[in-house]
């Protein structure tokens, strides 16, 4: 795996490159033009993206842990089966964009685009959603719970969507396999809704 870790890319432009696999902990890629490019099976754990094009980006099976994508432009990129532990996505644009079984575990995407965004089996347990616009999302088997911003009604709505919430108890305990066999003799219509989410008054 070619090494490239905590080198400082600001506002480069890597459009369409392929790279694929590669070892990018902690670069700083604020402001890059990385459209199109294949970064993935990637590591890109604590990296700085902020406000960088990732549109058009395959970052499938990528890790980007506690890595930095606020105010970026994600439009229509890949991150199916991608991790984002506690990654901040603050006002980034996720329209059109894959998160089929993406790992989104306590990430903040307050104040995000989510249109026809599919989120198929994400793991959304203690994501912030407060601000976010959703429309049009698919959200059948994503898993949610211990969430910022979400209201009793919007959970309805999540649920009849598809939505799993996970019991109360300790979210690092709960076994996702186990949630799932949980509807194994029910099957959603996979449908989607539109609403917003409004950002709590101060």
């Amino acid at each position: 795996m070619t090494n490239l870790i905590e080198l400082n890319f600001n506002g480069v432009n890597l459009n369409y490159t392929h790279l694929k696999g590669l070892n990018l902990n902690g670069i700083n890629l604020s402001f890059a033009n990385l459209k199109g490019l294949n970064l993935s099976y990637a590591n890109i754990n604590c990296a700085n993206l902020k406000g960088a094009d990732l549109s058009y980006t395959n970052l499938s099976h990528a890790k980007l842990n506690y890595s930095h994508l606020n105010d970026a432009y994600l439009s229509s990129l890949d991150l199916s089966d991608a991790d984002l532990n506690c990654a901040n996505l603050h006002g980034s644009d996720l329209s059109h964009a894959n998160l089929n079984h993406t790992n989104l575990y306590y990430a903040n995407l307050s104040e995000v685009f989510l249109v026809n965004t599919d989120l198929n089996g994400a793991n959304l347990i203690g994501t912030d959603f407060r601000g976010v616009y959703i429309r049009n999302v698919n959200v059948v088997n994503a898993q949610f719970g211990y969430n910022l911003g979400i209201s009793e009604t919007m959970k309805d709505r999540l649920i009849r969507g598809g939505a799993l919430f996970i019991p109360e108890g300790d979210p690092k305990k709960i076994n996702r396999t186990a949630l799932l066999k949980r509807i194994t003799n029910y099957t959603h219509r996979a449908s989607t809704f539109s609403f917003v989410i409004p950002q709590p008054q101060e």
